[in-house]
């Protein structure tokens, strides 16, 4: 998995999904978090993609202080709760397809993606309105663009 192939993919995506450098990319986030912390504790390798993405796409850092309000917000709201509150603040489809692709090279970020995070990004991306197949097709992406290919 390399962190700069990553870079490079989540910048063409949200290039081309429109997004800007001044977003609010919490929605994102928030799909990226899901998923890293669906088997166990989101480890240092996981933060530091979430970490270099987010500097890639803002130029702003992420800190640990940052991501544990994240993963207190989702343990208050319920994964369910937060990929509805998801799907309220994206309501297009480009930026439906960037969160799950983002969650996805998260995802990726180590040893492959596991039974527990398949799970989880399934029911993100199902929850924002895309078929199995879709997400699929989506984690394909993600896990050739972070290989480099």
């Amino acid at each position: 998995m390399s962190i700069a192939n990553a870079c490079t993919a989540i910048t063409a995506w949200a290039s081309e999904a429109g997004i800007s450098q001044d977003r609010d990319l919490s929605p994102f986030v928030t799909c990226a978090v899901l998923v890293a912390q669906s088997d166990g504790p989101i480890t240092e390798s996981e933060f530091k993609e979430l970490n270099e993405i987010q500097i890639c796409l803002t130029g702003a850092e992420y800190s640990w202080d940052q991501l544990q309000a994240e993963v207190d917000w989702i343990a208050n709201n319920g994964n369910d709760g937060a990929v509805t509150t998801v799907a309220e603040q994206l309501t297009e489809e480009s930026d439906r397809r960037l969160a799950v692709s983002f969650a996805a090279l998260i995802a990726c970020a180590e040893r492959g993606v596991g039974a527990q995070e398949g799970a989880a990004l399934q029911a993100l991306g199902q929850g924002l309105g895309f078929s199995h197949d879709e997400v699929l097709q989506l984690l394909g992406k993600a896990m050739n663009a972070a290989a480099g290919r």
